[in-house]
């Protein structure tokens, strides 16, 4: 069954910058129940960079549960305002992700970057957290 909104919370922590990382998804539907939630070590990046990958495999996880509309929240302001085109990317590891994601934003009818406040995106946090 084909769910039309899905929410999609991302997150990730590095022990240095560089460094080891993990990156944290979980993935509602729009009752907010939890349809998946996973984690993922990332060897040898920036924290900027594995919040990207967070993102980009949030979505890319969406895409078995729905292709119409998806919202991604972090909180990390600096990756909603360059995902939403308001802040420029000069980094060209960034790029790359961000040229992925825009990718799969063409799967879904409608793709929306959202800010949230820590406090909200806590479970993910955790769960980054939790593995390094």
């Amino acid at each position: 069954m084909r769910i039309n909104e899905i929410f999609i919370y991302t997150d990730a922590a590095c022990k240095s910058n560089p460094g080891n990382a993990m990156i944290a998804v979980l993935i509602k539907d729009n009752k907010q129940n939890i349809l998946e939630k996973f984690c993922e070590e990332i060897k040898n990046t920036t924290s900027n960079q594995a919040e990207y990958r967070a993102v980009l495999k949030g979505m890319e996880a969406a895409l078995k549960h729905c292709r119409n509309k998806i919202k991604v929240f972090s909180d990390n302001k600096l990756l909603i305002q360059q995902l939403n085109g308001n802040y420029r990317i000069r980094n060209k590891n960034l790029l790359e992700l961000i040229k992925q994601i825009k990718i799969l934003e063409l799967l879904f009818d409608k793709v929306e970057y959202k800010y949230v406040r820590r406090s909200k995106n806590k479970h993910a946090h955790k769960l980054a957290k939790r593995f390094l």
